[in-house]
């Protein structure tokens, strides 16, 4: 367990979660599997979805997982076959949007993070949450 791993932080981390559920009952019907720090980016995606859906619609729309993965953000979701394509490109943008975000933000505190590895696993995180996890040379870095 991390030093900030703790219950506290946990049990905000789901008061965050259930305020996005309550915000977007009619989006979001799964839990997330990544931190707290990431949630301002989610609420964000979803926030487009409800935009783009058309009134009534909102079951063209299926939230199938949120979750970290290789220190990213994923995001995946199934749309209705007639949904409009504005809102499709709406949607897809919006998720391309929160994948890049999240490649820059710390997904325990939301502050600028950067990809790091600890013995093979990769996170994005800032300084204060790094965990011991060595910032990843960008090709600039390199060059």
């Amino acid at each position: 367990m991390y030093e900030w791993d703790t219950d506290d932080y946990r049990a905000e981390q789901r008061r965050q979660y259930e305020a996005i559920m309550a915000e977007f009952p009619e989006l979001v019907k799964r839990g997330f599997s990544c931190r707290a720090g990431w949630f301002p980016i989610l609420r964000q995606f979803f926030s487009v979805v409800r935009q783009a859906i058309p009134p009534g619609r909102e079951d063209a729309f299926t939230l199938l997982q949120v979750k970290e993965k290789f220190a990213g953000l994923r995001i995946y979701y199934g749309l209705g076959a007639d949904l409009p394509d504005a809102a499709r490109a709406a949607i897809d943008s919006a998720y391309k949007a929160a994948e890049d975000s999240a490649e820059r933000t710390c997904e325990v505190c939301g502050k600028l993070g950067v990809l790091r590895v600890r013995g093979g696993w990769y996170a994005t995180r800032c300084d204060d949450h790094a965990d011991d996890g060595v910032p990843v040379p960008t090709p600039e870095d390199t060059q």
